[in-house]
């Protein structure tokens, strides 16, 4: 289904970014420093993050980042100035946890604390929801857990180009899910994760290759679709060479006829207009 936009606009243009700092390492017992913050994973907030916020500022755009409750407690100053530039701060898990290996009141701790956390440090409730473990999939529950939670969006899947109404157990519900795709996922050229089996297939890229494949995907979203979306690490993204690739696709986007919205904003429109 196409949706109105405000404005008329053609297309929907939704950015999104995972915090991601050393939960990876933990939840994935991948550690190479102990997730000490000398880890990978410590780039994000320390210098991942601050690039991004200085970019969006720059081309007066407004991003959802789903941040994992295990940053939010180590990292409350960065999750502080996200929200505080009116980012959207979305649930991510707490330490990328396979749900589908938890049980299901396991699981519904997850989601209340990681929810307690994030409505703590960023002054406001998530509303949405992406499962934060690739190749590791959600429960049965998950969905269940994030319409309790009072969840407006989920952005776990994979099966769709378009947007569409949640189901669960087979009855629509009061939820859009907004899927994303690995073309259009940073780190499936810059450090592919094992876990989803494309490190196999897929060697890292030059930036320009990275940018030509986004705008040829943007190209054929914008007349087709009329919605296009990113999944951004700031781990990846925030490197100094990587980081003319988003500024090189805002520049372009920005050309054309587009809404820029928060995952929240489209999941409020959406729905809206679904109920119809």
């Amino acid at each position: 289904m196409k949706f109105d936009w405000p404005n008329s606009a053609k297309c929907a243009v939704a950015l999104s970014f995972e915090f991601d700092a050393e939960s990876v390492e933990w939840g994935y017992r991948q550690s190479v420093l102990g997730a000490s913050g000398s880890d990978v994973g410590g780039f994000s907030p320390k210098f991942g993050v601050p690039r991004i916020l200085e970019l969006l500022d720059k081309y007066d755009v407004k991003g959802t980042f789903f941040v994992p409750g295990w940053d939010a407690e180590h990292y409350p100053d960065s999750i502080e100035e996200i929200a505080k530039a009116r980012h959207e701060i979305a649930a991510h898990g707490y330490l990328h946890e396979n749900f589908s290996e938890l049980a299901p009141e396991e699981e519904g701790k997850i989601f209340e604390k990681s929810h307690k956390i994030l409505a703590a440090v960023a002054g406001k409730p998530p509303r949405g929801f992406r499962a934060a473990a690739y190749g590791r999939p959600i429960s049965p529950q998950t969905l269940s857990f994030c319409l309790d939670m009072g969840y407006i969006y989920d952005s776990s899947f994979m099966d769709d180009d378009e947007l569409y109404q949640a189901r669960i157990d087979g009855k629509l519900v009061n939820m859009l899910e907004i899927p994303w795709a690995w073309p259009l996922n940073d780190i499936s050229f810059m450090s592919p994760p094992f876990s989803s089996g494309m490190a196999l297939v897929l060697p890292q890229r030059k930036p320009q290759w990275i940018l030509d494949l986004w705008k040829e995907e943007f190209d054929s979203l914008y007349e087709e679709v009329g919605f296009f979306n990113l999944v951004i690490h700031p781990r990846d993204m925030g490197r100094v060479s990587r980081t003319p690739i988003l500024e090189g696709m805002l520049s372009i986007i920005k050309e054309y006829d587009v809404w820029f919205a928060t995952y929240s904003q489209v999941a409020e429109l959406c729905l809206k207009q679904l109920s119809r």
